[in-house]
């Protein structure tokens, strides 16, 4: 959960609002990257089984490696799981 694309809810609002405030090209993006990049964790790894049931076996392990970072920076920003993380 890196990034606002990341969170269902708030990347529709955010899209929604690129949208109405006159940039399209930018609510695309973000709609292109919630469909992609969504790393939600129970989302995510319903999207990555959707891609490799339909064949897709590099979308399935590059959302998956996606997700892995994600969690990883999340992680990164919690004072002493981070520190655990480093050991």
């Amino acid at each position: 959960m890196g990034n606002i694309d990341s969170v269902p809810v708030v990347s529709k609002l955010r899209s929604l609002g690129e949208y109405t405030f006159g940039y399209p090209e930018s609510a695309l993006r973000t709609q292109e990257n919630v469909l992609f990049q969504n790393t939600y964790p129970v989302i995510s790894q319903i999207q990555s089984f959707v891609y490799i049931a339909n064949g897709d076996h590099k979308s399935g392990l590059e959302l998956q490696t996606k997700f892995v970072e994600d969690m990883e920076a999340v992680i990164d920003g919690i004072p002493v799981l981070d520190h655990l993380n480093r050991h």
